[in-house]
């Protein structure tokens, strides 16, 4: 009887744990990254010195989260974003990568094209603009006018032998 009961604890217990990891983390991590996405939104809005002590809170925060968090590509995105608004491209470019290793998605390849052009690194800039492209064509419009033609032509399916855009 007394070891039904020990063997009874255990699955509560573990069924308690298991439901604060699997219901009650993600919950707060999802509340942690709509916070943290406005407050970054509302820095990018701001004059440049204000920007600067919103975009350093934020980037502190968001450390926190991705402690708590790991496994959130958006966080590593709205670190990113953080370190762009304070001008630590290296660090914004590394949170990039990371992100992309969670998840390949148009926006995260672009944002780290943005990044990657702003530190002179033209050559990977240019391929990850096209590989955004690929994904969302419209995207053309918004890569720096100096490399649009280099990005679509690669963006092409048939990388290379397409003309250039006319």
């Amino acid at each position: 009887m007394k070891g039904e009961r020990v063997i009874i604890a255990l699955i509560l217990l573990f069924g308690v744990v298991a439901a604060y990891r699997l219901a009650a983390v993600p919950y707060h991590c999802n509340i942690v990254e709509r916070r943290l996405e406005e407050a970054t939104r509302r820095a990018l809005r701001e004059p440049v010195g204000e920007a600067a002590i919103s975009a350093r809170h934020n980037a502190s925060e968001v450390a926190r989260a991705i402690e708590s968090c790991p496994a959130v590509a958006n966080f590593y995105m709205i670190a990113a974003a953080n370190f762009r608004i304070l001008r630590r491209y290296e660090e914004a470019e590394k949170m990039y990568l990371t992100a992309l290793e969670m998840e390949r998605r148009p926006e995260i390849y672009f944002q780290l094209a943005t990044t990657q052009a702003d530190l002179g690194k033209l050559e990977p800039a240019i391929e990850n603009f096209s590989r955004a492209c690929r994904f969302v064509p419209s995207l053309i419009d918004q890569v720096p006018h100096h490399l649009r033609d280099l990005v679509y032509e690669r963006s092409q399916p048939a990388a290379g032998s397409a003309g250039s855009r006319g």
